[in-house]
């Protein structure tokens, strides 16, 4: 009942906190035998609550078990699905065991439950797979050797791709892999190993960059900070971002190999022109083509009468929802410091102070003018839907007020800004 209810608020708070979460082969997740859901691990708490999110049955989770340091926590934890194992990194928990808590994963396989695991065994944003640990595998393959093959048991890897992991109204992309049919055969050696790797590899296929380079990962970081900039008007959903970094991923594993020297060179040059850029305070975005000024003049002038029409709205969305913004944004950044956690616990904190803040106005208007319950659900609607609306309108402005000094940049710095723009190409063109 507990985790029913949970789910309902937290799929309502990410869907709010994200302003676009796509779904890949969601007829993956149809299977209703026992399923094992791994997925990659960038995000913390958020990354749970999107496989949770996908599912369509309740989930259970493997967590660690130094969150359930307290009787307290266990039945907490307990009425929320989560299953505690301590990890070979961490002290162990008194009262945890990992024989039972394999016990229990397994007599949930056989009731046909869903249990997610992320392999990684921790949290990192990262865009890369890191080294995954044997605990799907070994669940799997238990299960299934206790009960001779009879269940219909499925691992299925899911990818969890965010733009920005831990900002409000970013993007996520959750990519949902084929299943993995699990069998356990007695005469095969190192079972969990091979099953460990395949799963390694499924988990590769539904990650935009699997790539384990650190090294190279940065450099696909790099290049992606101009690309994105060069295409921005092509490539808005998370979807096209994410196949940047795929076709990205491709493209120098391949130049890796066969044209090491030219791959040195396009980063030697991707390197120094984001220098300069950094050296001369320009943005990413000046690498757009020069053809650009007009555009920018046109969306000024269009940006700027909007936000004169939308001002009254704007304004009231903003003064309601001013407190609890600037509550959340000071405890996210002055006592929270592993930027993973921000924006889980931005939603968490958004369930407490928005409502509170929203009471607070209602009160305050009651004072004045007597609302009835039908009218003050209409005016919390109203305080949400304005709330979102000042939000977009102050990234609009900062939008904005970037494109008035791109826009002064292109007036005053021609010969500059194609010196840069055509660098840019002849990195595009090397690549490509």
């Amino acid at each position: 009942m507990l985790y029913r209810f949970l789910k309902v608020i937290i799929r309502f708070g990410i869907r709010l906190f994200y302003k676009e979460i796509k779904l890949l082969n969601k007829h993956h997740l149809d299977h209703d035998g026992p399923t094992i859901l791994v997925a990659n691990h960038p995000n913390t708490l958020m990354d749970a609550w999107m496989v949770g999110y996908v599912s369509k049955r309740p989930v259970y989770f493997m967590a660690k078990a130094t969150f359930f340091s307290s009787p307290f926590k266990k039945w907490l934890l307990g009425k929320l699905f989560m299953i505690p194992v301590n990890r070979s990194n961490d002290s162990k928990t008194k009262g945890v065991s990992n024989s039972d808590s394999f016990e229990a994963c397994y007599e949930l396989m056989e009731k046909g439950g869903v249990l997610a695991i992320f392999p990684e065994g921790s949290s990192f944003q990262e865009r890369r797979l890191r080294e995954i640990k044997s605990g799907a595998a070994r669940i799997a393959l238990g299960a299934q050797k206790r009960n001779n093959n009879a269940l219909h048991l499925n691992i299925i890897p899911i990818g969890i791709f965010y733009s920005d992991p831990e900002h409000f109204r970013s993007q996520v992309l959750i990519h949902v892999g084929a299943p993995i049919p699990v069998q356990y055969d007695e005469q095969q050696s190192n079972q969990h190993r091979a099953l460990s790797q395949l799963i390694k590899e499924k988990l590769e296929q539904v990650i935009p960059t699997p790539t384990n380079s650190i090294s190279q990962e940065k450099d696909i970081e790099l290049l992606v900070n101009l690309l994105w900039e060069r295409s921005y008007f092509q490539f808005k959903t998370v979807s096209s971002k994410a196949k940047m970094y795929q076709d990205l991923q491709v493209k120098l594993d391949e130049m890796s190999v066969t044209k090491p020297y030219l791959l040195d060179e396009i980063m030697t040059e991707t390197k120094s022109l984001i220098w300069k850029l950094h050296k001369l305070n320009l943005p990413y975005a000046i690498v757009r083509k020069s053809d650009y000024y007009k555009v920018v003049r046109d969306k000024l002038i269009f940006g700027v009468l909007m936000q004169v029409v939308l001002f009254p709205l704007v304004f009231l969305g903003f003064v309601q929802n001013i407190i609890p913004y600037l509550l959340t944004d000071f405890i996210l950044m002055k006592k929270v410091k592993e930027v993973e956690y921000h924006a889980a616990l931005g939603v968490l904190l958004g369930f407490i102070l928005y409502p509170l803040n929203y009471f607070g106005f209602t009160m305050l208007l009651n004072r004045v003018v007597p609302l009835t319950i039908e009218y003050q659900l209409m005016y919390w609607s109203f305080m949400v839907v304005t709330g979102l609306l000042a939000y977009s309108n102050v990234r609009k402005w900062k939008f904005l007020a970037g494109q008035v000094r791109w826009y002064q940049l292109l007036k005053g710095h021609q010969k500059l800004i194609k010196h840069i723009a055509s660098q840019m190409q002849k990195i595009q063109e090397k690549l490509w």
